[in-house]
C-alpha cells in the first residue's frame, strides 16, 4: 500500500509537471523592472536578493511576465517621468536579448509558449506618470506600455489611492478622461490600489473589462488592498480578472503566509465568480517577503501542483496560470 501510493503521488506530480510545462504560464504584476533598477543588474544577473530573473523565468515555465513600472515616492513629483523613462529603456534593453520579446498586439500573443522566449510586457503602476497629461498616456502607448494601474496607494491627479483615508475621492475629471482614452487605445485598466470610490466609478464609465492584478479576498484577509465579495462579482460581470498576489500581508494576518493559504484565497474567489475570472499576479520584487515555500518565480510550478491537488481540472488551471489573462488581453489589445 506504502509502495503504490508513492507511485500514485509520483504520477500527480509528473502530470502536474508535464501539464505547466505546455501550458500558457502568465504572471500579471511583478516590479522587477525598478529592482533591477536599484541594484544596477540585468534580467539575466536578477536583482541582488530578488525573484525574477532569467533563470527563475525558465525554471518557472514562464511564457508572459507583465513589468510594471513603479515610481518610488522619494522621485515625485519632479523626477517621475524621468524614472519611467530609465525603467522603459531597462525593459527595451532587455527586450534586445533572444530571450525576451515586447508584447504589445493581439498577434504578439501568439508567439507565447512552445518553449519559446518570453514576452514581456510593459505596464505602469501609478497613474502620476502621466504628470496630469493626456499626452503623455497615448505617448506611453507608443513607447509600448499597454496596462496602466490608476492609482497607487496616494491621491494622483487621476484619483484616490485605497491609502487615502481621510478623503475617499473617486475619478476626477481628468481621471474620466484617462479611462476614456486608455479604451481608446486598447490600454488595460488595473484597479488594484485604487480607493473603493474609484474603483465602482471606474466600473461604470469603462466600457471594457478591467483587471485587479495583484489583490486577494477580503472575506479571507482584511487588508485594504484586498477586494471585497461585491467588487469580485462585479470585476467579473464586467468580464474581468482577478490577479491574486503572494503578499504575505494579503493571505493572513494569523499565522505564517504559505501556500495553502494562497491557494484559499483562489478557492473563495472561484466559488464565488468561477475561476475563469482569475490569474497570477505575484508582485515578484515589489515585496519584501515572500509565503513559506514560494521563494521566487521559478515556484509557480507549485501553483499547478496545489491546484490539481485541490481538485480543479486541467482545463481550470490552464485558464488560471496563463489563460485568463491571455484571453482577457486578446479583447483588449491592439491588433
Amino acid at each position: 500500500m506504502v509502495d503504490g501510493h508513492v507511485t500514485e503521488v509520483h504520477a500527480s506530480e509528473m502530470h502536474a509537471r508535464e501539464m505547466h510545462a505546455r501550458s500558457i504560464v502568465a504572471d500579471a504584476h511583478v516590479d522587477t523592472l525598478d529592482a533591477l533598477l536599484r541594484t544596477k543588474k540585468t534580467m539575466s544577473e536578477g536583482a541582488t536578493g530578488g525573484h525574477v530573473n532569467r533563470a527563475f523565468l525558465k525554471e518557472g515555465g514562464v511564457d508572459l511576465l507583465v513589468t510594471a513600472m513603479f515610481t518610488d515616492p522619494i522621485f515625485r513629483p519632479e523626477g517621475t517621468m524621468h524614472r519611467v523613462m530609465q525603467m522603459a529603456d531597462l525593459f527595451w534593453q532587455t527586450c534586445d536579448d533572444p530571450d525576451f520579446f515586447p508584447v504589445q498586439s493581439r498577434s504578439d500573443l501568439n508567439r507565447l509558449g512552445g518553449g519559446g522566449p518570453i514576452g514581456l510586457m510593459l505596464s505602469i503602476e501609478g497613474g502620476e506618470a502621466l504628470c496630469g497629461d493626456l499626452a503623455m498616456l497615448r505617448l506611453y502607448h507608443r513607447l509600448g506600455v499597454r496596462l496602466m494601474t490608476l492609482t497607487w496607494s496616494n491621491r494622483n491627479e487621476l484619483a484616490d489611492g485605497i491609502g487615502e483615508k481621510s478623503a475617499h475621492g473617486g475619478l476626477t475629471d481628468f481621471g474620466h478622461k484617462v479611462v476614456e482614452t486608455m479604451n481608446q487605445l486598447g490600454m488595460v485598466i488595473d484597479l488594484s490600489h485604487i480607493s473603493e470610490r474609484g474603483f465602482w466609478e471606474v466600473l461604470e464609465c469603462s466600457k471594457v473589462p478591467p483587471i485587479c492584478s495583484h489583490s486577494n479576498a477580503k472575506k479571507l484577509c482584511p487588508h485594504p488592498r484586498n477586494l471585497n465579495d461585491e467588487q469580485a462579482k462585479a470585476i467579473a460581470k464586467k468580464g474581468g480578472v482577478i490577479g491574486l498576489t503572494f503578499c504575505p500581508p494579503f493571505l493572513t494576518q494569523e499565522g505564517p503566509a504559505t501556500l495553502e493559504k494562497f491557494l484559499s484565497h483562489i478557492d473563495h474567489f472561484a466559488g464565488l465568480i468561477g475561476a475563469h475570472h482569475l490569474c497570477i499576479g505575484s508582485d515578484f520584487d515589489g515585496i519584501t517577503a515572500t509565503p513559506d515555500g514560494l521563494p521566487n518565480i521559478s515556484c509557480l510550478p507549485l501553483i499547478t501542483e496545489g491546484l490539481l491537488r485541490r481538485g480543479y481540472s486541467d482545463e481550470t488551471v490552464t485558464g488560471i496560470i496563463g489563460g485568463n489573462l491571455v484571453r482577457l488581453l486578446r479583447q483588449q489589445l491592439p491588433g
